[in-house]
């Protein structure tokens, strides 16, 4: 998966789901409201969004997953995308996210460390980074996301910086 903004983008091989869209990314568990997550990053993608737009999206789409969960546990997911001359990450659940590249050196992001989800904007020339989420891939939400593009089974992505 490449992109002219972003680089390169390695999935890697798991259970879950990975989208890229636009250089905007998307890793998320099944079990999940994966279609809502995927729509959210279909929906920043094609109105043009920047990685800023898509964690508030993303984080409106978890809001609601709270408030129908009955266990309490949050959505495991992770989304990352080009922002202010950075990289907006935002992480939920049991997914982790790293950053590297910035003057702060590696910036690391778990869902866990949050009680609902953790957010930040990395800045910095030739940032590369990578996100993960645990889970079981749900076969017809991969599907639902391939017929829309840019979306594949995996545990998470290795994002390498455009050279």
């Amino acid at each position: 998966m490449t992109e002219q903004r972003v680089g390169v983008v390695r999935p890697l091989p798991g259970e879950g789901v990975v989208a890229h869209l636009n250089g905007l990314l998307l890793v998320c568990a099944t079990g999940q409201p994966v279609e809502e997550l995927l729509a959210a990053l279909n929906d920043t993608a094609v109105t043009g969004g920047d990685g800023r737009a898509l964690a508030r999206r993303v984080a409106q789409v978890l809001a609601r997953a709270m408030e129908r969960s009955l266990s309490g546990e949050p959505v495991s997911c992770a989304v990352a995308g080009p922002a202010n001359g950075g990289i907006a990450v935002l992480v939920s659940g049991a997914a982790v996210a790293s950053v590297s590249g910035g003057p702060d050196g590696e910036v690391r992001l778990a869902g866990r460390d949050a009680l609902t989800w953790t957010d930040r904007l990395v800045t910095g020339p030739g940032l590369q980074g990578g996100a993960a989420a645990a889970g079981r891939r749900p076969a017809r939400a991969v599907r639902a996301a391939r017929r829309r593009g840019g979306a594949r089974g995996g545990r998470g992505v290795r994002l390498h910086p455009a050279r």
